[in-house]
C-alpha cells in the first residue's frame, strides 16, 4: 500500500502513527525539515524537494530511497536491502557504507570527496558535479559511469567485465582516461550525443516538462517518473540525451 502525504494529510499524521502495512511512503515538496516517524515494513521512501537536513533511521527492509534536493551533510546507516538510492542536489560531504545488494547510486551535485567500497553487484553510478578526486576500483557488474565535473586525478586503469557507457561532457579535455575506456565514452553535445539522433522522443520527453511547470497540479506516477529516467541515461545506441532543461530533481520529485 502506498501513501503521498499532502499538507493536510501531515497534520493528521502528527497526531496519529503511520500504519505498519504502508510499504510506499512519498512525502514530497512539503519543506519538511524533520520527519514523522517511518512505518517498520516501508520499501521505498521519498522525502525529496524539502528541507532535510538529517534522516531518522532507516527501516530494516529498505530498497529505493529518494531524498534529491534537500539540506543534507550525512546520511544514516544503510540497510542491505536497499537496492537504489537517490541523494542528488544536497551537502553530503562523504557516503556511508554502501549496501551489499545496492544497484543504483545517484549521488550528483553533492561535495562528496571519494566513493567508499562499492558493492559486488552495484550496476549504474551517476556522481557528477563533487569533490571526487579517484575513482576506485569499479565492479564488474557496474554497466554505467557518470562522473564528470569533479577533480579526478586517477581512474582504474581495468574496465568492468559488463561495462558499456562512460558519459562525460565533450568540451573537457579528460587526459586522465586510460585508453582502455576509449570505446565506452559516451559524449554529450548539449543537444544529443555524438552519432545518436532521438530528436522525437526528446520533443516529447522536453514536453512533458513544459507540460508540468504549465500545471503546478500535474502529477505523475512513479512508473513514469523512472521511465524517464531510464530513457536519460540507458546506455548503447538505445540511449537518450540527459536533459538540458532540468536537472533529475525536477522529474523524480514530484
Amino acid at each position: 500500500m502506498s501513501l503521498t502525504l499532502t499538507k493536510k494529510l501531515l497534520k493528521k499524521y502528527e497526531k496519529e502513527k503511520i500504519s505498519d502495512i504502508i510499504q510506499n511512503l512519498y512525502c514530497t515538496g512539503l519543506n519538511l525539515t524533520t520527519l514523522l516517524p517511518l512505518p517498520s515494513n516501508i520499501k521505498i521512501l521519498n522525502v525529496s524537494q524539502n528541507n532535510l537536513n538529517k534522516l531518522p533511521a532507516l527501516p530494516p527492509g529498505l530498497k529505493q530511497l529518494y531524498c534529491n534536493n534537500n539540506k543534507l551533510t550525512q546520511l544514516p546507516d544503510l540497510p542491505d536491502t536497499l537496492e537504489e538510492i537517490h541523494c542528488c542536489d544536497n551537502q553530503l560531504e562523504c557516503l556511508p557504507k554502501l549496501p551489499k545488494n545496492l544497484r543504483t547510486l545517484w549521488c550528483k551535485h553533492n561535495k562528496i570527496k571519494r566513493l567508499q567500497t562499492l558493492p559486488d553487484k552495484l550496476e549504474c553510478i551517476v556522481c557528477p558535479d563533487n569533490k571526487i578526486t579517484i575513482i576506485p576500483n569499479l565492479p564488474d557488474s557496474l554497466k554505467m559511469l557518470s562522473c564528470d565535473l569533479n577533480p579526478i586525478v586517477r581512474f582504474p586503469d581495468k574496465v568492468p567485465a559488463y561495462f558499456q557507457s562512460l558519459h562525460y561532457y565533450a568540451d573537457i579535455d579528460y587526459t586522465y582516461i586510460p585508453k582502455v575506456w576509449k570505446d565506452y565514452i559516451w559524449r554529450w553535445y548539449g543537444d544529443s550525443y555524438y552519432d545518436v539522433d532521438y530528436q522525437p522522443i526528446m520533443q516529447m520527453i522536453k514536453g512533458i516538462y513544459r507540460a508540468k511547470i504549465r500545471f503546478k497540479k500535474l502529477r505523475f506516477c512513479e512508473e513514469l517518473q523512472i521511465g524517464i529516467d531510464e530513457m536519460r541515461y540507458r546506455p548503447g545506441r538505445d540511449g537518450y540525451q540527459e536533459l538540458t532543461l532540468a536537472n533529475r530533481g525536477r522529474f523524480i520529485d514530484l
